[in-house]
């Protein structure tokens, strides 16, 4: 299963847009300013973009908006974001005892 920024960073690719042209094409789709950096903070996580962006971004890529969404068990879809496993949401030993010493 491939994650929102990387469906997005792939999407954009594969058309040959760079951040600039696809911020530009976007923009005018959006009807706001849209930056080459928003972009690159979607395709590596750091930000998730809004509604009103998804369905630009589908429109621009020429994909339907269920690319960027995932189901669950029970049927629900939800973005396709990246989390964090529970493994990797523990908090070291290390930091714990440090912050029981505080």
């Amino acid at each position: 299963m491939e994650f929102l920024p990387d469906v997005l960073k792939g999407l954009r690719k594969s058309r040959g847009y760079s951040l600039g042209m696809a911020a530009r094409l976007l923009e005018a789709r959006v009807g706001y300013r849209v930056s080459r950096s928003a972009i690159c903070h979607w395709e590596n996580g750091s930000f998730l973009p809004s509604l009103a962006s998804l369905m630009a971004l589908a429109e621009l890529y020429e994909v339907d908006m269920n690319k960027f969404f995932v189901k669950d068990e029970n049927g629900l879809s939800s973005l396709n974001t990246l989390c964090l496993s529970a493994e990797d949401q523990k908090i070291p030993e290390d930091h714990e005892s440090a912050q029981a010493q505080n």
